[in-house]
């Protein structure tokens, strides 16, 4: 019985424990959240910041939503977060339904700029390998990266402060989201702002014939994390590709890879593999980067109901970072040509 009651007590303090981290992290992310934003468009000083999307709503969002809804990973309800991975020991989002007006959304600009920035591509009807195109799809893929790093940064920053100064520790040790915050912000940021020279940015771009029900924005490291923390030891920057996957309503599938020219050696024999696939070999291969690598997409629920059970835990398992993945858990195949039928 004494073995019994001390068992209860350890469990009670470590429940209570757990119970006041997520409360604690909780009101941290309200307090990030809620900061004072200026609008990141050099030499902008306004501060109405909006909601922007990183995958268009109009012309993309509405191809694939069903009743004006699609399922995207829910990353900003931090406290949901927090107690799956008291509960199950991993740290990764759910999938959830959200409205089209509140999916894929990041803050960063205010509204002149959104508009002004990206008015080439809230278009119906996108123009194969069309520059300036590609030029705002990058731009857009590496706000919404920088700015969701931020977040996490600061998040993590003021919890760990907070965490330390519980438990009586001065020292601090920097995360590697601040890394690759910082890394993202000296060789993305500034570098396409420090610069309007023609061929900075390189692209692959592919018209899939049909609706994919599945749209992207993000940035990735190319071949993974654990290449970037290599590269990054190596030269001090991560190298980032971006991946825009934009289903219209003329059912045609616009997949565009973009980099900076920096990467462009090692990014070549990349692209000269992916001209070599058909269309059904070349979506397995995207499909492996959807589900694995990126966390900036949107499911139609038509595409999102076909699943089963397995399969959507899977995809919500391969939120995580690279180093929690299951090498031995099979990969659904989320982007496949299956899709057009159920799209149509």
């Amino acid at each position: 019985m004494v073995a019994d009651s001390k068992f209860s007590v350890t469990n009670n303090d470590a429940f209570n424990r757990h119970q006041m981290d997520i409360s604690c992290i909780v009101s941290v992310w309200k307090k990030v959240r809620g900061r004072l934003r200026k609008c990141m468009y050099p030499n902008c000083d306004k501060q109405d910041v909006i909601d922007s999307h990183a995958i268009t709503q109009n012309h993309c969002l509405k191809a694939i939503a069903e009743d004006g809804w699609v399922y995207q990973p829910q990353f900003r309800d931090v406290g949901k977060i927090f107690r799956r991975a008291y509960s199950y020991n991993v740290v990764l989002p759910s999938i959830e339904k959200v409205e089209i007006s509140r999916a894929s959304v990041f803050n960063w600009y205010c509204a002149k700029h959104d508009n002004d920035l990206f008015k080439h591509i809230d278009v119906a009807e996108l123009e194969y390998n069309n520059p300036q195109q590609v030029r705002e799809l990058y731009l857009r893929a590496m706000s919404r990266n920088i700015a969701n790093l931020e977040d996490g940064v600061l998040c993590i920053e003021e919890f760990a402060k907070l965490r330390m100064s519980d438990i009586g520790k001065n020292s601090f040790t920097v995360s590697g989201s601040r890394i690759a915050y910082d890394s993202d912000m000296d060789h993305l940021w500034d570098s396409y702002w420090s610069t309007s020279v023609p061929g900075v940015i390189n692209w692959y771009w592919r018209v899939i014939h049909g609706n994919l029900g599945v749209a992207v924005s993000a940035m990735y490291p190319m071949a993974g994390e654990r290449n970037a923390e290599e590269w990054y030891s190596f030269c001090g920057a991560r190298p980032m590709v971006s991946l825009s996957v934009i289903p219209q309503s003329n059912n045609i599938t616009h997949v565009v890879f973009a980099w900076w020219y920096e990467w462009d050696e090692v990014m070549r024999e990349f692209k000269f593999i992916l001209e070599g696939k058909n269309d059904e070999d070349f979506l397995y291969g995207v499909n492996r980067i959807v589900v694995t690598e990126l966390d900036g997409l949107c499911m139609s629920p038509r595409i999102w109901k076909r699943l089963s059970d397995k399969e959507r835990l899977a995809i919500e398992h391969f939120q995580q970072g690279e180093a929690y993945h299951n090498p031995g858990l099979p990969i659904p195949q989320l982007v496949a040509a299956r899709n057009f039928k159920i799209m149509k």
